[in-house]
């Protein structure tokens, strides 16, 4: 393997980054050259040099089209809580929630077994029409009711989820 390199996208409430071996890109864009200059194109489902991987991420490294894409993230900041009300069809309802309470979620999918009683559950998230009695208004996280300190730590718990950052060379920042 190559030398890793890692390029980041800060946006408001997303943080996307792409590390590439920068070995495996050499050879898939001297491939790519090589192909555009014969005429050869990449889509030629005819050639057998023009295989289809599934995409660059992940590919095979023997594979024309692994770009040396090694992981591909986009890391959303501010996670809206969502709804875990039943709906009559009996699916989980889903819409952007404005009510806490601390119980065990109607959601046979969402609820935890090991909680018996609603003074262990979890808090749980609901909308108008499935809130339960004794739950509380709720706000949404958003950037403006957010410090500086909670988006740092959420960002490095995020970050520290993907131990190949630590083999990086070379960073590049977009803004």
């Amino acid at each position: 393997m190559g030398k890793y390199y890692v390029g980041f996208d800060v946006g408001i409430k997303n943080l996307a980054f792409c590390v590439i071996d920068s070995e495996i890109y050499k050879m898939y864009n001297s491939t790519t050259s090589n192909n555009e200059n014969s005429g050869v194109s990449r889509s030629d489902t005819t050639n057998p040099a023009s295989q289809d991987c599934g995409g660059a991420l992940h590919a095979p490294t023997n594979c024309e089209c692994n770009s040396g894409v090694i992981e591909w993230v986009n890391i959303n900041l501010i996670e809206n809580k969502t709804c875990c009300g039943v709906t009559k069809k009996g699916s989980v309802c889903g819409k952007t929630a404005s009510f806490i309470v601390n119980r065990k979620c109607d959601s046979p999918s969402l609820a935890s077994p090991s909680l018996a009683s609603p003074s262990l559950a979890s808090p749980n998230f609901y909308c108008g029409t499935h809130k339960p009695e004794g739950s509380k208004k709720y706000k949404q996280k958003n950037t403006k009711n957010q410090s500086m300190e909670y988006f740092l730590e959420l960002l490095f718990r995020e970050l520290d989820k993907y131990p190949i950052l630590k083999e990086v060379y070379s960073v590049v920042i977009e803004s």
